[in-house]
């Protein structure tokens, strides 16, 4: 019987916003896949189920500054972006909406820019 297999920060291969490699720079990220739904019901059904009925997805992400890539002046210059990321054997990619992005600067720190992105459009997940 073999162990579980647990992946870590080393297995992420890609993760690229807009055409710019952040792989190196990536400090964090979480993608998140919503599925929404109603609650339904046959007509000769005494109980009901949940009915997906849209869906939509999100990526947050916490990126070390650096000096030859900006996710703040992509979002300046383009709001809406392409992102690739890459995981061991998952790649997801798809067209974002930047809602936000801000530089934080602390005492003896590393500089990070943090990005918030809504889906625009469909997922891919392959």
């Amino acid at each position: 019987m073999s162990a579980p297999v647990r992946k870590t920060n080393l297995d992420v291969s890609v993760f690229s916003i807009a055409g710019t490699d952040y792989l190196c720079d990536l400090k964090n990220c979480t993608l998140e896949y919503q599925v929404q739904t109603e609650e339904s019901r046959g007509v000769c059904t005494p109980s009901s189920y949940p009915w997906a009925v849209g869906d939509s997805w999100t990526l947050q992400g916490e990126i070390f500054v650096n000096t030859t890539a900006s996710v703040l002046s992509t979002a300046f210059s383009n709001s809406l972006v392409t992102i690739v990321f890459t995981t061991g054997a998952n790649s997801y990619s798809g067209q974002a909406q930047v809602t936000s992005v801000g530089h934080a600067v602390g005492s003896n720190q590393l500089q990070t820019q943090n990005v918030s992105m809504s889906g625009f459009g469909p997922l891919v997940i392959a």
